[in-house]
């Protein structure tokens, strides 16, 4: 099919534009009939010039040529049904009729169809009357608008495509003024706070956010940028109002637009995310049950030392609270040898207090708040039981700890987890199957910018395991291990912004590493 004839596309005056007198004298003279006239071929436009009686066209200009196809010969003394498309509305009644009333009521604009070689295409018409020899005229301008209707079709779906977007997004979006009243909003409003467009549009936001959260949101709009271009966005976390009456929780992304004549105020991409802090609450309690249970778990282990290690001084207790009550009932010995029993009973059940004390502070679930600690001292804290489990397993426990490492904030409870997790391990890969030497090192460095612990054992070493793997979910070595050990260690050291890995020295055992940022290295996590 050919494609239509685009001319009334070129630039150009509108031949409409020349004053009235000018076109009333051009077409009283005898340059009707001239079809040389530069003045009449100057136009853009596509110029038809008709009796108003018959609709005939008497004149027309080269455009009018190249617009329909035809040439001059055969447009003369036709009416327009011979270029229009056939359809109903475009026959050469209808032309007539216009043509009469632009000389009853005024110039007429409407559109038309026209047809050339086989295709049709859509044009703008102009009529308006004229004087002329013989009796009144009227003058048509054609333009083709088949490049603007186009146009025109595109931007319709275009707006149609964003419109399906923002109705079907799952997030919200508006545009705010400075002092926070609402522009506009997309429709996803209504799934995501409950109110119809309607409902909020001109009010402002402030009144529905949690009084907490006012003075932030103020203080963004107010010094989120100057409205220049490339101002940065910025996230804003808060509670607003759900038409049910619940607290919602948003987080939204802010860009100052104020500069944007499209937009002129802040963008607002927010999502509620109310259902996802709960998600992330519940996960994080059941991982601080699963930790507070490895570390009941770590304690089961050490049952019979803890029993043997506590019975020791209960029962030095009972001997020299006996031997003194003896002493003071027979009326033997001196005062200061019954003062010396009780001295000493004194200190060894402070010794089975400190041991209890000790249980107490590790098994405890706690708020998990960080503080500020030394990475040697959360070492000495929890020696006792590293020694008790490794005189279980004969195994000889040697430190090499350093004092002077910069502070660290963590969680005290977790990081002796950590400890304990990575040293029965330690000690638990040189069980009685293990002939060779049986030695624990627990020593600390500094390391950057931060403290380092490593735990090496004289085991037989990986055996060929990728170290990467040891730290895998629910993946172990052992017999009865469940792997949720070294998975939880990693987590917790992940959460403070550490690092936790493991080497294996030519020859034989494993050196399990923790790297801790120092306190202010920690601040920046």
């Amino acid at each position: 099919m050919a494609k239509p004839h685009r001319g009334s596309g070129r630039r150009g005056r509108r031949f409409g534009a020349a004053p009235c007198g000018q076109v009333n004298a051009f077409f009283s003279s005898r340059c009707v009939v001239n079809q040389d006239c530069c003045v009449f071929d100057a136009s853009s436009d596509a110029i038809f010039v008709h009796d108003a009686g018959s609709g005939r066209i008497l004149a027309m200009n080269r455009q009018a040529c190249e617009l329909t196809g035809r040439a001059r010969e055969e447009l003369r003394g036709r009416t327009v049904d011979v270029i229009s498309a056939p359809a109903n509305e475009f026959h050469a009644q209808a032309a007539l009729s216009r043509i009469r009333s632009a000389l009853t009521q005024g110039p007429q604009t409407f559109e038309w169809r026209l047809r050339r070689q086989g295709c049709e295409f859509p044009v703008e018409v102009r009529l308006k009357p004229i004087g002329g020899p013989g009796g009144r005229r009227v003058l048509a301008a054609f333009r083709d608008v088949s490049d603007r209707q186009a146009a025109e079709r595109r931007l319709v779906e275009r707006e149609r495509y964003y419109r399906t977007l923002i109705e079907n997004a799952v997030d919200g979006i508006a545009i705010l003024s400075g002092d926070g009243r609402v522009r506009y909003v997309g429709p996803s409003i209504t799934a995501v706070l409950g109110f119809t467009e309607r409902q909020v549009l001109g009010r402002s936001v402030l009144p529905f956010l949690h009084p907490s959260d006012v003075g932030a949101a103020r203080a963004l709009l107010r010094g989120a940028g100057d409205g220049s271009q490339g101002a940065e966005v910025r996230r804003l976390s808060y509670r607003i109002l759900h038409r049910d009456g619940r607290w919602r929780h948003h987080d939204a992304f802010v860009k100052d637009l104020r500069h944007d004549p499209a937009i002129g105020g802040f963008l607002v991409n927010f999502r509620d995310v109310t259902d996802l802090l709960r998600a992330e609450n519940a996960a994080r309690t059941q991982e601080r049950q699963v930790e507070h249970l490895a570390r009941l778990s770590t304690l089961g282990e050490l049952a019979a030392s803890l029993a043997h290690e506590l019975n020791q001084p209960i029962a030095a207790v009972a001997n020299y609270i006996g031997g003194s009550v003896e002493r003071l009932s027979k009326r033997r010995g001196t005062l200061a040898s019954v003062l010396h029993g009780l001295d000493r009973a004194q200190a060894e059940a402070l010794r089975a207090g400190r041991i209890i004390a000790g249980l107490r502070s590790f098994t405890r679930r706690g708020d998990h708040q960080r503080e500020e600690t030394n990475l040697t001292h959360l070492v000495t804290e929890v020696a006792q039981l590293i020694e008790l489990k490794a005189e279980m397993a004969a195994v000889d426990v040697t430190y090499d700890l350093r004092h002077d490492l910069p502070p660290v904030a963590c969680h005290r409870v977790l990081i002796e987890q950590v400890i304990l997790n990575i040293a029965f391990n330690g000690i638990e890969a040189m069980d009685t199957d293990w002939h060779g030497d049986r030695r624990l090192t627990l020593s600390t460095a500094l390391a950057g910018d931060g403290a380092r612990l490593s735990i090496a054992d004289t085991g037989p070493g990986l055996g060929g395991i990728n170290p990467d793997r040891l730290f895998e979910a629910f993946y172990t070595t052992k017999k009865h291990g469940l792997g949720i050990g070294l998975s939880l260690c990693r987590s917790i050291i992940d959460s403070h912004g550490g690092h936790v890995w493991v080497t294996a020295p030519a020859g034989q055992g494993t050196v399990f590493h923790v790297l801790l940022p120092a306190l202010a290295a920690a601040h920046r996590v």
